[in-house]
């Protein structure tokens, strides 16, 4: 048997697709591993039709992934602030999978990103960019859009972020 292999000791490697887990705070920690383990067509990309945005439809995301919809989870990745309010706190950001799908490189799939909007439970959140974050909430599951425009799959209902 290979070093590792089979070995629930060893170190999980940072590619490796983990399944959920339900810690003993009742938050579920996922990974982006997990959540962006497959090819989603994003609404419309295959033809140049117009396509009628239908939220929180699930039609191309796996039963396993759509299990999680309304769950409480804990998510490592990067914050990219996308709106601030006026006292320099975030009002919309995006989690990303690596600081390499930001602004400047390769372009994420909608498996690779989660639209938060801090909510009343959740305190002010500081922009903090280029260093992975834990983002803890409840995720949503389905298309999401903003103005008739595709946002995404995932949303968090933010309820804290911490430092790893």
């Amino acid at each position: 048997m290979a070093a590792g292999l089979h070995d629930p000791a060893a170190p999980t490697a940072p590619d490796a697709i983990v399944a959920p887990e339900k810690g003993a705070d009742g938050y579920w920690k996922i990974g982006f591993n997990y959540l962006a383990d497959y090819d989603y067509q994003t609404p419309g990309a295959t033809s140049f039709e117009p396509v009628k945005p239908v939220p929180g439809r699930m039609d191309g995301i796996p039963a396993d992934i759509r299990a999680l919809d309304g769950r409480p989870v804990r998510l490592e990745g990067y914050m990219m602030p996308l709106a601030m309010e006026k006292d320099g706190s975030v009002k919309e950001f995006l989690i990303m999978r690596s600081v390499l799908t930001c602004c400047y490189g390769a372009t994420p799939s909608p498996t690779e990103w989660v639209v938060v909007m801090p909510g009343p439970k959740s305190a002010k959140v500081k922009p903090t960019m280029d260093v992975p974050l834990i983002f803890v909430g409840t995720l949503h599951v389905g298309e999401l859009y903003r103005d008739s425009s595709f946002a995404g799959i995932y949303e968090l209902d933010l309820d804290r972020v911490k430092n790893p």
